[in-house]
């Protein structure tokens, strides 16, 4: 009989929670002391001292023959464990495990057990959101990233919107590490056609993304950026909506918005929409429309109405070009004069 294969959970990029894991392991936790006030018992403080003891291959043994126990330990101690030290020390573990990709449905099956919870194991993951600690709610967030995008269930629907709330509240955040980690874990879960329905009734969201890519943001993140959007337009309801969104800002005012689109990198994402596979003959032509529009004005664009038109929009970006000392030499008059200066006003 064939096995199912196992899904491959997307990268989270985080140098910043790398680093944070390293200390974490290397510091340990005196889980003795836990016993002694009674927060953790003598079985659970022998299960985490064990593998305190073991190297990374001796670990792959125990997960291989213990990781169902192993598994529901770590969820059990969240749910409990209020101190942020053990919490942390929990998530690194947690994550030490999940890097062993076959003990992904170990957690997905924890739910399935006689004495689970029924939001086991996303809902002590969903309570280190709220805990006044950067650390915990980054490495919860992208633990759970990891769980949801190879879930083959749907998840508790009570753990979507504290989970979309959390990831609203980063993306709309100054430009950060815990910014972009927020919109790797977004484009992560989209997968999910349940996560995909919420996030585009998640106006703040929504507003975050939009806010993040006219920030001027770096290619990678643009790459996140348009990703997200590009799983959301999975959804014909969104991808229609979008559409006739887009074609009323060019229909209104095609000069002043054309340009602002171009500098907002539009034209990537409405590419990506242009190689999907659409069934209504309107959208087809809608998108084909936008695309030629875009492309048309981009080859057309010169690098002194690319830089007006950044000027204009709020969202300069000091390319290579605008370094160029000749740039300046030859635009000079025009940015002085040109529309009655408008450009420096």
């Amino acid at each position: 009989m064939a096995t199912a294969q196992l899904a491959i959970p997307p990268p989270i990029f985080s140098p910043f929670l790398d680093d944070q894991c390293g200390k974490i392991n290397a510091k340990g936790v005196s889980w003795e002391g836990y016993q002694r006030a009674k927060l953790v018992s003598a079985e659970e403080v022998n299960l985490l001292k064990t593998l305190e003891r073991q190297g990374k291959s001796q670990r792959a043994a125990t997960f291989a023959t213990q990781g169902s126990t192993y598994a529901k330990l770590y969820i059990d101690l969240l749910r409990k464990l209020q101190k942020v030290d053990t919490v942390q020390a929990v998530l690194v573990g947690i994550s030490n495990m999940l890097s062993d990709q076959t003990t992904l449905p170990l957690f997905h099956d924890l739910s399935q057990q006689s004495d689970a919870k029924s939001d086991d194991p996303y809902g002590p993951l969903i309570k280190c959101l709220s805990l006044q600690d950067e650390f915990a709610l980054l490495e919860a967030l992208r633990i759970m990233a990891i769980l949801v995008s190879t879930d083959p269930k749907p998840i508790p629907e009570a753990c979507i919107p504290p989970m979309l709330d959390a990831l609203a509240r980063l993306t709309n955040a100054n430009p950060s590490p815990a910014r972009d980690l927020a919109i790797q874990v977004l484009g992560a879960i989209l997968g999910s056609r349940q996560i995909r329905k919420a996030a585009w009734e998640h106006e703040s969201l929504l507003s975050g993304l939009i806010k993040a890519l006219k920030a001027n943001p770096s290619p990678q993140l643009q790459y996140w950026i348009i990703l997200c959007f590009w799983e959301l337009s999975f959804e014909t309801y969104v991808s229609e909506e979008a559409d006739n969104d887009i074609l009323n800002l060019l229909d209104l005012a095609p000069s002043a918005n054309i340009n602002s689109m171009l500098v907002q990198k539009l034209l990537p994402l409405v590419k990506s929409f242009s190689a999907r596979k659409w069934s209504d003959d309107e959208v087809i032509d809608d998108i084909k429309f936008l695309r030629d529009e875009l492309e048309v004005r981009l080859a057309n664009l010169s690098t002194f109405d690319e830089y007006a038109s950044e000027v204009e929009s709020g969202h300069l970006s000091w390319s290579p070009t605008h370094e160029s000392e000749d740039f300046w030499k030859e635009n000079v008059e025009k940015i002085r004069f040109e529309k009655n200066g408008k450009v420096v006003k």
